[in-house]
């Protein structure tokens, strides 16, 4: 894999993780 797509891949994992991490502290009344 390259460099390039290995660092796309990891970004876009980190932004759904995130999103995902949001939306649960929302719902549990946070932020």
């Amino acid at each position: 894999m390259s460099i390039v797509k290995r660092f796309i891949t990891e970004s876009i994992k980190k932004a759904e993780i995130d999103e995902f991490l949001q939306k649960k502290l929302e719902r549990a009344g946070y932020g």
